[in-house]
């Protein structure tokens, strides 16, 4: 039990491919949008942090990042091949 415990997972294809589509998600983010995201979520800085850098307040900084979430997971949600309406 320890054994498998400590074994990595094995790799879930279509996990692996979700985060390929989110990838591609990301660099289709409006430019301010696109580096919110970034600092927000790659770089771990706190909202705070990611406002001042942005010269946005905070609550500006929460819409941006909702509304950017929001676009991200219909984005990685849509079938390939399926156009928006």
């Amino acid at each position: 039990l320890e054994a498998l415990c400590a074994a990595p997972p094995e790799p879930e294809p279509e996990r692996d491919h979700r985060l390929l589509r989110l990838a591609a998600c990301i660099d289709q983010l409006a430019p301010q949008a696109r580096r919110a995201v970034e600092l927000r979520y790659q770089h771990a800085l706190k909202p705070a942090e990611v406002a001042r850098r942005m010269g946005w307040t905070t609550e500006a900084l929460y819409v941006a990042l909702s509304r950017a979430r929001a676009v991200l997971r219909a984005c990685v949600e849509r079938v390939p091949g399926e156009e928006e309406v």
